[in-house]
């Protein structure tokens, strides 16, 4: 575990240099230093790493997974990052011809908090909604669902929104 970390953390560092370290990614490796029982952590690491987050402007989160989604052939067509642990991906992949979902929301908070991500999540995307001229009826997401799929993957733009919208107005649905 402690090599794997180690070259975890080097990857890391080295992507910093690079200016490829985006912010999510400096977070979760500065947590997971400051976490780590291993003193190397704390006395090299971690402040190489600081430092070599400082030495350059670093990607941002959308263009390093749209780097990502470029290089599999799929399209980013929605992103939004408000921290680390919260975030909206929705991708279409026109090889399969489906479009995916990811949405992250801290659970660890508290409720109200909670709340308060989704809707700032809802607000963005009903923004790009708009930008894209795609309507949508959130009316049918305004109820609590009897049955609803964990899937993440859909057949139609529609079908992913309303698994996002439901999920934003239902957060304890994740």
């Amino acid at each position: 575990m402690i090599e794997e970390n180690i070259r975890d953390w080097l990857f890391a560092i080295e992507d910093a240099r690079q200016g490829l370290l985006a912010p999510h990614w400096q977070q979760a490796y500065i947590h997971e230093m400051e976490q780590s029982l291993e003193p190397e952590a704390c006395y090299f690491f971690l402040p190489t790493l600081r430092a070599a987050i400082q030495s350059r402007p670093q990607i941002s989160d959308e263009d390093a997974a749209r780097q990502e989604l470029d290089r599999s052939g799929s399209q980013l067509l929605f992103f939004f990052e408000h921290d680390y642990r919260t975030m909206v991906e929705l991708v279409f992949v026109p090889m399969r011809h489906i479009y995916t979902v990811y949405l992250a929301l801290d659970l660890r908070q508290s409720n109200i908090k909670i709340r308060q991500d989704a809707w700032l999540i809802e607000e963005r995307l009903d923004i790009w909604r708009r930008e894209q001229g795609l309507s949508f009826d959130k009316t049918s997401t305004l109820s609590y669902p009897a049955h609803f799929p964990t899937k993440q993957t859909y057949s139609s733009l529609e079908q992913a929104l309303n698994y996002l919208y439901t999920v934003l107005h239902w957060p304890e649905l994740l």
